[in-house]
């Protein structure tokens, strides 16, 4: 079985730049430009709720999987997700929260951790 039938999903990439503000000469960080389509396979690896200042909060954590030809950072986000298995995130973004590796060794796919962000 090939690493591409694996991939029943596709997503955008949108990185993030950085940039000096022209205002206060600090850093800021917008985003560059999406990469859309991009092969990908989501799976959710843990997510808990809780109750914060009286409301309910939650957080959702996923490994991503790409072949290697995708381009990934930290910080980047990933949205528009679409396939097989994606419905619960319909509208929603992931930033990506470590660096690409190729946890087998034999460069046939990356894999990054992420975070389901607010858009």
């Amino acid at each position: 079985m090939s690493v591409e039938s694996l991939l029943v999903n596709t997503c955008t990439i949108t990185p993030r730049t950085e940039a000096k503000d022209a205002n206060t000469g600090g850093l800021k960080h917008p985003d560059g430009t999406p990469v859309t389509s991009v092969r990908c396979n989501v799976q959710q690896i843990s997510g808990s709720e809780s109750v914060e200042f009286g409301r309910e909060t939650g957080e959702r954590f996923f490994r991503v999987y790409f072949l290697t030809t995708a381009v990934l950072a930290i910080s980047s986000k990933l949205s528009a997700f679409s396939g097989a298995g994606v419905a619960s995130l319909s509208g929603v973004a992931l930033e990506i929260t470590s660096p690409p590796v190729d946890p087998v060794g034999r460069g046939t796919y990356l894999m990054v951790t992420a975070k389901e962000v607010t858009t």
